[in-house]
């Protein structure tokens, strides 16, 4: 019995540390900052013409097939940090968004945002070439020229949250079980 309780939590706790895993890190003047795992990239074009917000959305509808809500949250210049891993950057956003959509020069990529709501995510190495986005030069800056965030169905849970929950969820079934037994 006693072995049976300790592989459970032992299964359990290895739950709780997968669930960091996938994360990654930036390192800033207050420390090392989780900014949560890489976030999906829907789709990438380049823009002809002047983009606004609508045609933005417009686009962003179009290729996920979804109702999205701008909430007039667009802000430029956004400074974005290297991770501790190659072609991964990462960047602050301002309202925990289920989708954004990052510009630079003349293209727009869409992503999903996934682990971390309050953090962008991004693989460089995935987008064109055309976004100029650098990793890691000499004398460069850091910036992304517009950052577009649209709310959808998402809701923001935290990581240990989630996984204390899944541990919650074994020892109920565990004890069901052993209920059934008795």
């Amino acid at each position: 019995m006693f072995t049976h309780c300790l592989r459970l939590l032992v299964a359990g706790f290895s739950l709780v540390l997968a669930a960091q895993a996938g994360a990654y890190q930036i390192t800033t003047d207050q420390g090392a900052v989780d900014v949560g795992g890489l976030d999906i990239l829907k789709g990438q074009m380049q823009k002809s013409g002047n983009a606004n917000p609508a045609t933005e959305e417009a686009w962003a509808e179009g290729v996920l097939g979804l109702d999205l809500d701008f909430g007039n949250v667009k802000t430029e210049t956004v400074d974005y940090y290297m991770t501790d891993a190659n072609n991964i950057i990462a960047f602050a956003l301002a309202s925990d968004p289920g989708f954004y959509i990052i510009k630079n020069a003349k293209w727009f990529a869409l992503f999903e945002n996934t682990a971390s709501l309050g953090w962008g995510v991004v693989d460089i190495g995935a987008l064109s070439a055309g976004f100029n986005l650098k990793y890691n030069c000499d004398n460069c800056s850091y910036t992304i020229s517009h950052v577009t965030e649209f709310n959808s169905w998402q809701t923001s849970v935290s990581e240990p949250g989630s996984a204390l929950l899944m541990l919650l969820g074994v020892i109920g079934l565990w004890a069901g079980r052993r209920q059934q037994r008795a």
